[in-house]
């Protein structure tokens, strides 16, 4: 990838935006790009909006990505997808956890109940994902963030290895197990996508 890639995490506090974020930025340091990073943490730790920008490539001067410019949003909660949909680029993917979380002093009714259709409609490619099911499934719901990160390998012109080796290097014992397979079942999800 000569050209810099934009990514764009976004989710709900507690989440494990920001490690899946750091953990991605440790893998492709590893594989040899320029990695840039920001954040923008609102009200994290009351379940507030959640945004991490990464940039990447052989020379990346800035780490902000402005409206447009997201190859690849990673939405780990539909409305915070949603939100940041104007800064998707045209024909860019979004990677969308099916997770509802009602923000602070927002009512079910008040949630867009459509929000994954507008998603699907502003982006190129729409991959949804029930990553906190997954995650269950690996072991533990934690894990839904490696899910995620599973199908954003795939995005990735960056081997399998250098993640699980991030996932490694980051978690021992029974929880690199759990996140790991987390990860794999991410990637199977993927797959399976791409094979419709």
């Amino acid at each position: 990838m000569s050209k810099v890639t934009n990514i764009t995490f976004a989710g709900v506090g507690g989440q494990g935006i920001l490690l899946a974020s750091d953990m991605t930025a440790n893998v492709l340091i590893s594989a040899g790009y320029d990695v840039k990073q920001s954040e923008i943490h609102g009200m994290s730790q009351r379940g507030g909006s959640v945004v991490s920008d990464l940039r990447f490539g052989r020379k990346v001067h800035s780490p902000l990505i402005t409206e447009g410019e997201t190859d690849i949003l990673v939405a780990f909660e539909r409305l915070e997808g949603l939100r940041c949909i104007p800064l998707l680029c045209q024909g860019g993917t979004a990677v969308v956890n099916d997770e509802i979380i009602l923000p602070v002093g927002c009512s079910s009714t008040d949630y867009p109940v459509d929000a994954l259709e507008r998603i699907g409609a502003a982006a190129g490619e729409t991959v949804i994902v029930d990553a906190t099911e997954t995650a269950a499934r690996a072991g533990n719901i934690r894990a839904a963030n490696m899910v995620l990160m599973g199908v954003l390998s795939c995005l990735l012109q960056v081997e399998e290895d250098f993640w699980l080796c991030a996932i490694r290097d980051k978690f021992k014992g029974k929880v690199a197990e759990i996140n790991e397979k987390a990860f794999s079942l991410g990637r199977e999800r993927r797959a399976a996508a791409v094979a419709r």
